[in-house]
C-alpha cells in the first residue's frame, strides 16, 4: 500500500473514525469491511455510508474492490492517519480502542515482572490497591483450578519499543457446561492499553489465540465497540433483582422520594417478611472438591461455568481478605457477603450465587438472614442472567432493577449507580453474526471480578 505524508493528506474527525474502523475491522476479521458492516456499526443509512466511501476513495485514503458498491470491500491505501501526532488519530484511538503505529510485543507475565507491573498498577488502578498485592495477584492468575497457559501466570503484558510494560490483559480459565457438553473457556480481567495504539488489539488477539470460548464482563465504551466489531453477542446489563428489608432506610440511602417508589419498597419488604421461613439450609466452611452443582432443576438452562467444589472453594473461600459465606442444601447452594454501607450502621446482603429452587428458597434465605442479623441488613440483591433462576426469589419481594423510577444504587461505598454491567459471550463460529439467548445462561457477578473488594 502506498504511503502518503500527513501533510499531503488531511481528513475530518468523522472521516478519521471511518478510517479507524476500517483498520480495526481488518485487523480483527483478517479482511476489510463491506459498506454494510460500516452501516451497521455507525448506525447510518446506506446512502450516508456510500457517500463517505466515495469521499474517502476520491481523497486517496481507500480503494474499493470491483464488487458492487453495496457489498464492496474497502482497503486502506493511505497510512498518514496512523501518525501518533495526529489529533484526529488520537480521537479515533479513544473511540476504537487504539489504532497506531507503535510496535509492541506481548508475553506472559513472569515473577520477575511483578515489581514493574505493580508499579504500573499504582497508576492504572489507583482506586484498586488490591491489584498491587502479590497474594491477590497469585490467587487470581496463578492458582485457578483451570489454567490457560503453562506460564507462571495467566497474565499478558504488553511491552513497548523501549521494552517497558505499557499494557496488560489478565485471563482466568474455567470449565463450562453447554447443552450437556463440557468445554474450556476464559474470562478477561484488567485489560489495559490506554495510549498504546494497536496494543489493545494485540493483547486481545493473543488471548483469542489461547482460548476459543470467551466471556467478557463490565465492558466500557471502547471494549464494547471492539466486541461489536467482532460480532460478539452482548447483553447491555446483567439483570439485577433486589428486595427491601427496611424500606424506610433504603429510601433514605437511595434518595427515593417519589410516592410510587416508596410504595414498591414497602410492598417488597412486606412480601419479604410475609414469606419468612425457618432456617433450613446449612452454612458450610468448605465444599468437597469433586462435588458439582449441576443446576439441572432449572428448566431451559443451557450454559454455565461448572460449579464444582474445587472451583467454588477457589473463587470464594481462597481469595485473600474477603469474607464470602456459602449456604447449601443437598442439590443447591448460595454464596453471599455483607457489605457495610459507608457512613452508616447498616449493611447490604450481596448474593453472588443463588441456585435454590422455589421450594428451598425460603429456608435458605432464613439461614442467610439469621447469620447476617448482627450487621443490620436493609437490602438484599442478586445479579443473574437467568430469569428462571431469579424467579425463585419473586415470592420474597425481589423486584427487577427497573421497578422504580429512581434506580437502586449498585454500590453504597459510597452510593454509586453504574448503569449496569454489560456482558459478552464469544463462542464459535467466531466473526460471524450470531444470536444468543442470555436468559438461558447462568452468569452472575461472582463469575467476574466485579464484586471483588477494591479497598
Amino acid at each position: 500500500m502506498a504511503g502518503v505524508s500527513h501533510s499531503a493528506k488531511t481528513f475530518t474527525p468523522k472521516q478519521g473514525q471511518y478510517l479507524a474502523f476500517i483498520h480495526a475491522y481488518t485487523r480483527l476479521h483478517r479482511r476489510p469491511p463491506a459498506e454494510t458492516d460500516m452501516q451497521q456499526y455507525f448506525r447510518v443509512s446506506p446512502p450516508s455510508v456510500h457517500q463517505m466511501v466515495v469521499t474517502l476513495e476520491r481523497a486517496g485514503f481507500i480503494r474499493g474492490s470491483p464488487a458492487p458498491s453495496k457489498c464492496s470491500l474497502i482497503r486502506i491505501t493511505c497510512q498518514s492517519y496512523f501518525d501518533p501526532r495526529s489529533t484526529c488519530q488520537n480521537h479515533c484511538a479513544e473511540v476504537l480502542a487504539g489504532v497506531g503505529v507503535a510496535k509492541h510485543s506481548v508475553e506472559t507475565c513472569r515473577e520477575s515482572d511483578l515489581p514493574e507491573l505493580f508499579s504500573q498498577f499504582a497508576d492504572w488502578y489507583r482506586f484498586n490497591p488490591r491489584m498491587q498485592e502479590p497474594e491477590y495477584f497469585a490467587w487470581q492468575f496463578r492458582d485457578p483450578p483451570t489454567r490457560l497457559t503453562d506460564a507462571e501466570y495467566d497474565f499478558l503484558v504488553l511491552r513497548n519499543e523501549a521494552g517497558r510494560i505499557a499494557g496488560c490483559l489478565g485471563m482466568v480459565g474455567f470449565e463450562f457446561r453447554h447443552r450437556g457438553r463440557i468445554a474450556t473457556g476464559g474470562w478477561t480481567h484488567n485489560w489495559h492499553s490506554e495510549g498504546q495504539g494497536e496494543g489493545g488489539l494485540t493483547l486481545l488477539g493473543r488471548f483469542m489465540e489461547l482460548v476459543d470460548n470467551r466471556i467478557f464482563v463490565r465492558l466500557n465504551e471502547i471494549s464494547g465497540r471492539v466486541l461489536q466489531l467482532l460480532r460478539i453477542p452482548m447483553c447491555p446489563a446483567i439483570p439485577r433483582w433486589w428486595a427491601a428489608i427496611d424500606p424506610h432506610r433504603v429510601a433514605e440511602l437511595a434518595g427515593m422520594k417519589d410516592a410510587a417508589d416508596r410504595a414498591i419498597l414497602a410492598c417488597s419488604a412486606e412480601r419479604f417478611r410475609a414469606n419468612a421461613a425457618a432456617p433450613r439450609a446449612q452454612l458450610v466452611a468448605r465444599l468437597a472438591p469433586d462435588e458439582e452443582f449441576r443446576l439441572e432443576h432449572f428448566d431451559g438452562l443451557e450454559g454455565h461455568v461448572r460449579r464444582t467444589g474445587r472451583y467454588l472453594n477457589w473463587r470464594y473461600l481462597d481469595i485473600p481478605k474477603h469474607d464470602y459465606r456459602i449456604v447449601r442444601s443437598e442439590r443447591a447452594f448460595g454464596v453471599y457477603r455483607i457489605e457495610t454501607v459507608m457512613g452508616a450502621d447498616v449493611g447490604i446482603i450481596r448474593l453472588l450465587e443463588w441456585t435454590f429452587p422455589a421450594e428451598e428458597t425460603g429456608g435458605a434465605l432464613a439461614t442467610v438472614m439469621a447469620e447476617a442479623a448482627l450487621r443490620n441488613p436493609v437490602l438484599i440483591d442478586f445479579h443473574c442472567t437467568s430469569r428462571a433462576v431469579a424467579a425463585a426469589l419473586d415470592a420474597f419481594g425481589f423486584v427487577p432493577q427497573t421497578a422504580t423510577q429512581v434506580s437502586m444504587p449498585d454500590l453504597f461505598r459510597p452510593t454509586y449507580r453504574s448503569g449496569g454491567y454489560s456482558l459478552g459471550i464469544d463462542r464459535p463460529p467466531h466473526r460471524t453474526r450470531r444470536t444468543l439467548d442470555f436468559d438461558r445462561w447462568y452468569i452472575t457477578l461472582g463469575d467476574s471480578d466485579v464484586d471483588r473488594v477494591k479497598l
